[in-house]
């Protein structure tokens, strides 16, 4: 069963700086503590205590010293109620000290083992701890960094629960095995298995169960993703590691999409959408990218509907994606057509798209259009030096694809009067999405679309539709 919780108090450390040279310092750790931290203080389907969490990075680096630490943790771990949820998460240097597991802080040196902080001192004060459940999420990067010495070896999964039995109630999340690395490249600003910790917060769909995210779906999400990435990315297996010993099952959150479910309840069922991706998406989620995550969701649904509309509109028999270092290059040989300029008027998926694109705070890419040698080519320029980390240009043929949507969408059977619909794709399809709904639940229900506040302009006089974010 799921077990309830008053509110969350989270402790988020995030260190890119050490004192000592032995360890070099690193990227992106501060920022992942700063996002785990942000998330749950502003995603409301998450019950973070704002007056108790505390954030701990590079910002406050006076903070970041054992002492100073460890004082503010048993500080904070005694405003804990019996009721709420206890959330530790540390991303940074990692090290094993006598086979046990020591996270390394900003003032840790090599050659003075009482400079770290140990697992056995972390459980100690969580053993003070009245939450009856408790967290904690290591994203400890070795990446080779690490000491192997007489002093340990790297973490394993043994070392861990070792120390987890010590602390009833707890369950740890660990990013990597014990002879594997942890780390930084990833597909946005975050390390690898913090990236996806905060799509799986943030509502991704894929980590829920009926709306329901529990710790067990969180870590499954990111375990899935990362080994996928890595496999696309071309780059080292990294699987992520769980050992549990609180009972029931830890539910971090549930998505309602409403404040009052008074109106709905036992009287809703939830449309599923199985994953339709073009042939294509596969080779650019294959890339690596240093744009910013938004503007790169954006572009991937602006590719995805000039590459459609090319087939479906323009009657095009080839369509090609060249990247460069900083552009994508779309063509094909289709009808002459400025999807840019020549929608601006209606409500077109590309034209929405490329609008969504140009008011991202002015960091969206330039989009240009032209007709030469008789094809179409829009060239998406990302004003930056390296949006891509690619050796050479390179070109891919796009199959002619037109997806039946229809067969992917599973309606529950029994009738209510309503029924909830996510939709986060590129925006001609989500509208293919909601006239299929609407097309299949009975004419008395009403269609709630999660996700769809953009679309809202298209079905002002559709009575029976609510968009909600």
């Amino acid at each position: 069963m799921f077990n309830s919780l008053n509110s969350q108090v989270v402790f988020s450390i995030g260190n890119n700086v050490y004192k000592d040279e032995n360890y070099l310092n690193l990227k992106k750790c501060s920022y992942d503590a700063e996002c785990i931290y942000q998330i749950f203080m502003n995603q409301k389907a998450l019950k973070a205590d704002k007056s108790n969490s505390i954030l701990l990075n590079d910002n406050l680096r006076d903070n970041m010293s054992k002492n100073s630490l460890i004082e503010q943790l048993k500080e904070t771990v005694s405003s804990v109620g019996e009721n709420d949820q206890f959330i530790f998460y540390y991303s940074g240097h990692g090290e094993v000290i006598d086979g046990e597991f020591a996270f390394v802080l900003y003032d840790s040196i090599s050659t003075d083992t009482d400079t770290y902080m140990k697992y056995s001192e972390l459980t100690g004060i969580l053993e003070n701890c009245d939450a009856r459940q408790k967290i904690v999420i290591i994203d400890a990067c070795f990446s080779g960094l690490i000491l192997v010495n007489e002093k340990g070896g790297n973490i394993t999964k043994e070392t861990l629960k070792k120390a987890f039995d010590t602390s009833k109630g707890t369950i740890v999340i660990a990013s990597s095995k014990g002879n594997q690395s942890s780390t930084e490249k990833s597909p946005g600003k975050n390390s690898l298995f913090t990236h996806f910790l905060c799509e799986g917060l943030n509502n991704r769909g894929i980590a829920l169960y009926d709306y329901v995210l529990s710790v067990f779906n969180l870590y499954e999400f990111a375990s899935y993703k990362m080994i996928e990435y890595c496999k696309s990315a071309g780059i080292d297996e990294q699987i992520a590691v769980i050992v549990a010993t609180a009972e029931g099952v830890p539910v971090l959150a549930t998505y309602k999409l409403f404040d009052d479910g008074s109106w709905y309840k036992d009287n809703y069922a939830k449309i599923v959408i199985y994953e339709s991706k073009p042939p294509f998406i596969d080779w650019l989620d294959a890339l690596v990218v240093f744009v910013q995550d938004n503007v790169w969701k954006i572009t991937r649904d602006l590719v995805q509907e000039l590459v459609y509309n090319a087939y479906k509109h323009g009657k095009a028999n080839d369509c090609e994606i060249t990247v460069f270092k900083d552009a994508l290059l779309i063509t094909d040989d289709g009808c002459a057509f400025d999807q840019i300029s020549g929608c601006k008027k209606a409500f077109g998926g590309a034209s929405m798209t490329i609008d969504m694109l140009r008011q991202v705070n002015g960091t969206g890419p330039k989009i240009e259009y032209s007709y030469n040698n008789g094809r179409n080519q829009y060239k998406i320029d990302f004003t930056i030096n390296q949006a891509f980390d690619i050796k050479e240009q390179c070109t891919i043929k796009v199959p002619h694809f037109s997806p039946c949507l229809e067969e992917k969408m599973n309606i529950p059977q029994w009738e209510c009067k309503y029924y909830f619909l996510e939709v986060s794709g590129p925006i001609s399809f989500d509208k293919r999405w909601i006239e299929i709904a609407l097309k299949k639940i009975p004419k008395n229900s009403i269609l709630v679309v999660e996700g769809g506040r953009r679309l809202e302009g298209n079905y002002e006089k559709e009575s029976r539709i609510e968009f909600r974010n």
